[in-house]
């Protein structure tokens, strides 16, 4: 249970519901408030959580597969970060990975990480739009990329390029929701370059437009954000 502060009353049988009802009583709860002790407890609120974010990711990554789980799959993530889907998807289905990001902080927190999936890994330090790769792979995926693109087409031609015949091309986002941007928005030092938060409608619209047939798609809710998914192959 968790019982939510309050700033003027001490117990129920003192509660004021005259004034609970009053127009325009939010000027005078706000008179009584520190901004920066509500920013901080918000914040607090919406911090992200590696367990949290796991749990709502293996709940919408089994919707998504449902049906067409891939085997010991060749798995290629874009914009990888640590790696997040790679991981999840070889610790569930085998196979193995390759990681494209040429962030130097990004590789640094994957080095960190203590994950013995790191063997069936590599880790390519370049841009996704200039890379190379010769084999091309079942899985092609991203989270948390394409929004960053005002021009969707190349970074989604980028998913389309490596792919095997009748692979799957797998893409997560954050989803324009209230909490969503609530999240960004005290979050300023998570927003500090360009990024839109689609609707189910417009991510749908993205993936179509660039010539992706939609086979599988979920949205996950309870985590400090929301976000969306989808499974596809090229049509």
């Amino acid at each position: 249970m968790y019982l939510t502060e309050d700033f003027r009353y001490n117990g129920a049988e003192n509660f004021d519901w005259e004034a609970f009802f009053a127009p325009h009583r939010e000027n005078d709860l706000f008179k009584q408030m520190d901004p920066e002790k509500l920013i901080s407890r918000m914040r607090k609120h919406l911090q992200e959580n590696n367990f949290k974010l796991s749990f709502a990711v293996s709940r919408l990554m089994r919707n998504l597969l449902k049906g067409c789980e891939p085997i010991s799959p060749a798995v290629l993530e874009l914009g990888a970060a640590t790696g997040f889907l790679t991981r999840w998807l070889l610790s569930n289905y085998g196979g193995h990975g390759v990681l494209v990001d040429r962030s130097e902080a990004s590789f640094k927190a994957y080095c960190a990480l203590n994950d013995d999936l790191k063997g069936s890994i590599t880790y390519l330090r370049e841009d996704i739009f200039e890379f190379e790769f010769v084999r091309p792979f079942d899985v092609v995926c991203s989270f948390g990329l394409i929004e960053h693109f005002r021009d969707k087409h190349d970074v989604m031609e980028v998913h389309k390029k490596f792919l095997a015949p009748n692979g799957l091309i797998l893409v997560l986002v954050p989803m324009d929701t209230p909490l969503s941007r609530t999240f960004l928005e005290i979050h300023p030092e998570l927003n500090l370059g360009y990024r839109e938060l689609m609707s189910e409608k417009e991510f749908k619209g993205v993936l179509m437009s660039n010539g992706l047939d939609v086979v599988g798609y979920g949205v996950s809710f309870g985590y400090v954000y929301d976000f969306c998914g989808a499974v596809c192959r090229v049509a």
